[in-house]
């Protein structure tokens, strides 16, 4: 539905990750305009020209740009005192 009317409109959209905390707003807005600038489609969302963007990134932006999953985990293994963000880093630098 969206897309049929960014085509109706002649526009294009860019979507970003979701987030929570209007303190995030600059970063998603950062989102939705990499998706417009490096996606080809009427609409793109962020997930889909992650690997681009965060390659052009200054380290200290990096967190503002990690998928909001991993900051969930983040955010339980700290409550929790667990270490469900180390398990996934083991299991996705794991040799095949």
């Amino acid at each position: 539905m969206l897309q049929e009317l960014l085509r109706q409109c002649d526009l294009r959209g860019g979507l970003s990750w979701p987030f929570n905390r209007l303190e995030d707003m600059p970063y998603a807005h950062q989102q939705a305009k990499a998706a417009l600038q490096y996606g080809r489609d009427v609409l793109t969302a962020y997930r889909e020209v992650f690997p681009a963007h965060v390659m052009t990134l200054p380290v200290e932006q990096l967190r503002h740009f990690v998928h909001p999953a991993v900051l969930q985990l983040e955010e339980y293994d700290r409550e929790h005192d667990g270490t469900m963000l180390q398990t996934l880093d083991a299991v996705l630098c794991a040799p095949d």
